[in-house]
């Protein structure tokens, strides 16, 4: 008796870790072939979100060549709910230390540097949303970066 009892106690437990898996619900890259990220193009991602009782992070990143010449991107995102309701966020990537050194992560020749631009968020409902990012130098192509992602998951802290 006391081990099937013991037996239901590990099961649960085994699915209330499973429940809070912090896995990406959403994760996408979208590359330019030419390496230049032209300043009329909007790069799009639609997370599809289906809890609305879990805190989200959403992170975005841009991936940069190793000759990459200036030391931050502006960026703004917009987020878009189902109902229509809008949030901008501005936030500024860092690709350079004050050393001058790279500044995120590197995968041969490519450099990533991610932000999150909405932390601990609660989504009002389900359903698709629609997440633009867009750079905002006064460059019409900003040569050296060879991509962009979004990244929705569950935040560490519910």
């Amino acid at each position: 008796m006391k081990t099937r009892h013991l037996l239901y106690i590990i099961l649960a437990a085994l699915l209330c870790v499973g429940c809070h898996s912090k896995k990406p619900v959403y994760d996408e890259t979208v590359l330019f072939p030419n390496h230049a990220w032209n300043r009329f193009n909007v790069v799009t991602f639609q997370p599809q979100i289906s809890r609305t009782d879990v805190f989200y992070d959403i992170e975005v990143s841009v991936h940069y060549a190793d000759g990459f010449e200036y030391s931050e991107i502006p960026i703004n995102t917009v987020m878009k709910a189902p109902d229509g309701q809008v949030n901008v966020m501005r936030k500024v990537l860092g690709t350079r230390k004050a050393d001058g050194s790279h500044e995120g992560s590197v995968y041969g020749d490519t450099w990533t540097v991610t932000k999150t631009v909405h932390a601990h968020r609660k989504f009002r409902e389900a359903g698709n949303y629609t997440i633009e990012v867009h750079h905002m130098t006064q460059y019409f192509d900003l040569r050296g970066i060879e991509g962009v992602s979004c990244v929705v998951k569950p935040s560490e802290k519910q």
